[in-house]
Parts: C-alpha cells; structure tokens; sequence
C-alpha cells in the first residue's frame, strides 16, 4: 500500500498500519495509542514512513473557510453526521451513548448563555 491510516489507537493497528507499506509508503497514526510499537530499522530505509495527526492537521485559517464554504453548498454533509444533539446537563449520558455504541456523535447545544 503507498498509504494507510490507523484510526483506532490500538499499539498492534499501529504496527499494522505500518506493516503493510511498500517502498516509499506512508502510514499516518490518527487514533491515540497508550503503548508502543516496534519499527524495524530497515524498514525505514526502504523509505516507509509513519507520521502522527492531531486534529485532522487542520490549517485552521486557510481550510476552516473552505470548508464552511463546502458545508453551505450542501458538499459536505456535516449534519448526517450527528446522531443527537443534547444539553450541556446530559453531557454524561452523551459520552456514556458513545461509549456503548448506541449513537456516532453528539453535539452538546448551549443554549439561554
């Protein structure tokens, strides 16, 4: 593979994601490991490569315009993404939803500030 993504934050998906480069390959860490994971030396000098994200890379001056122009033309379905929207007092219950599985993404909606 020239590229992979590792979304999980598991050591055994990072090695993974890593594993499964060719030549020249870059796999790219987005989910937060508490461990480690080894990397054979001469696998870097076959040129693979592994970088971490933190908040997607954003360049937030230049793509948060761009991607609020998507989003108001209807090209970026961010509103399909929300399973809730909750209060700010049911934030517990919206973590605990995520952590079981039961919804993808809550939004905490402040209203009356």
């Amino acid at each position: 593979m020239d590229y992979s993504f590792e979304c999980l934050g598991r050591p055994e998906t990072y090695e993974l994601a890593f594993r499964v480069l060719r030549k020249g390959g870059m796999a790219t860490g987005i989910g937060i490991s508490p461990g480690s994971f080894p990397i054979v030396a001469s696998d870097l000098l076959w040129g693979r490569t592994f970088q971490g994200c933190i908040m997607g890379s954003v360049r937030y001056r230049e793509d948060l315009p761009y991607y609020l122009d998507l989003y108001r033309r209807g090209e970026l379905m961010l509103d399909e993404l929300v399973s809730q929207r909750i209060p700010l007092e049911e934030i517990n219950e919206g973590y605990a939803a995520i952590s079981d599985g039961s919804v993808a993404r809550s939004v905490v909606v402040f209203e009356g500030i």
